[in-house]
Parts: C-alpha cells; structure tokens; sequence
C-alpha cells in the first residue's frame, strides 16, 4: 500500500528531542519533547523530494505538463495542459502551489507577498553525532537562521534563510560559498552540514505567501495546499496540511 511505502521511507523523530539554538555558540536555549503528549502517534519526518518520488510513482508519470486553463462544463470539467493534450473528469482539484494557475481563473490575479527572506535548502548524506538524541533543530541568528532534521536513511535536509531583497543571484563563486559566507562564524552543526551537501544539490527560492481566503472552490473546481493557503516553509505545516486536506476531500468525495 501507498501509506506503507511512505511510512517505510521515512524516520520517527518524535521520540527525541527538537530544540531552539543559538547559531553561532551551538547553545540549546529551548529544549522540546513530545514524548509527554501521551496518546498522540510520535512525528514520522519524510523527505519532500522522496515523497514527491513516492506519489509522482503512484499516480503515474507520463503527464510531464502544466496546467494553463480549465472549463468547467456543468456536468463535468475539463483541463488544458501546455503540451496541448486536454483531459476531462467530474471535478478539478488545483493543487498547483503559490503561483496557481486554477487559483488565478477561479478568483482573478493576486499579488503574492514577498516573506523578506531567500531560503536555500538541501539533502546531505550526514549523520550528527547526536542523532540518537537530537531529531530537529532551529539555529537562531540575526536577519538569519538554519532549520535541520534527520529525513532517515542518513540523511539531513536542511533550510537556510537570510533576509534579503527578493530577486537576488548567487555570483560566480556559486551556492555554497555564498552561503558559507553568510554563516560564516556559526557553530560547526550548521557549517559541517553546508560542507557536506553537493553545490548542484542546494536550491534556491525566494519565500512568498498570500493573504488567505476562506472561499477554496466553485462548482466542479476547487483548490488545496499553497493553491489556497501559502504556507512559509519555517512553519514546517505546508505538505502536512495538503496531506490532511487529501484525506478530507477524499472522504467528502
């Protein structure tokens, strides 16, 4: 079953501890533990890129287009994909992210907000010394700071924002050093894990959200994840929500 091969890729990080740190010294200043919270299932983490793998797998590959519009016919709705190929079905669900284009037909144009920061993430093959312990960390600093998490199978993912201006490019000397420079004096957790990740393997994005609506859909079509409700990643809710939003459509269906 689907579920089972997610639950099998992924790593249970509830049962240790998730911590506020200071950047620069290391320094735990708030240390969490769900292990109180008696009665709730402990937090499995998966990587979004090999759960993106997982799904993509299950519903098929062979659709590589975007969506550019849609008809809703009554009866049934219809859509166009950019390679020319049109489908039909009897609803529409636009789970197209921040910059949807179901969004945009449903409701008319909307300016995305700008969040103030660039956020750069990657996956290393890195296992901290305290992996046993330590499941999920935020590094504080100032205009700055650095999330990661234990994503199993000896990995670490990891997310790195710096307040800038949007729009902004790396320069010649690439990724890494860029951002080695922009932590530059940070505790070995943050550095070590930059210096393990491939340059070609961190990406990139500047983070945008929307003001929220709490009109999702009309008729045959309606909308869900960052498509209606753009979530900033440091939030860590944006794929979980989209997953519960799944199961209640699924089951209203």
């Amino acid at each position: 079953m689907l579920a089972e091969e997610v639950m099998r890729a992924g790593v249970v990080t509830g049962d240790r501890l998730y911590g506020l740190v200071d950047g620069i010294s290391g320094t735990l200043s708030l240390i969490l533990s769900l292990r109180s919270r008696k009665g709730l299932p402990v937090t499995r983490v998966i990587s979004r890129m090999t759960l993106q793998q997982i799904l993509a797998h299950a519903v098929g590959n062979d659709i590589d287009s975007n969506v550019i519009d849609f008809m809703d016919h009554g009866d049934k709705v219809s859509v166009m994909l950019e390679n020319g190929q049109c489908y039909a079905g009897d609803v529409l669900v636009g789970a197209d992210g921040i910059w949807s284009k179901v969004r945009k037909k449903l409701f008319g144009p909307q300016e995305a907000i700008y969040s103030g920061y660039t956020c750069y993430t990657g996956t290393a093959d890195y296992v901290p010394a305290d992996i046993e312990s330590v499941g999920y960390r935020v590094f504080l600093g100032h205009k700055k700071y650095f999330v990661s998490s234990d994503v199993g199978d000896g990995k670490m993912q990891w997310y790195a924002f710096h307040m800038e201006p949007s729009g902004g490019v790396d320069g010649p000397q690439g990724v890494k050093e860029r951002l080695l420079k922009i932590f530059e004096g940070w505790c070995d957790n943050v550095i070590d894990l930059m210096l393990a990740t491939d340059d070609e393997a961190i990406l990139r994005r500047d983070i945008y959200d929307r003001t929220p609506t709490f009109t999702w859909g009309r008729s045959r079509v309606t909308l869900l994840g960052d498509s209606v409700h753009a979530m900033q990643p440091n939030m860590g809710q944006g794929g979980c929500m989209a997953i519960e939003e799944c199961l209640s459509t699924a089951s209203g269906a």
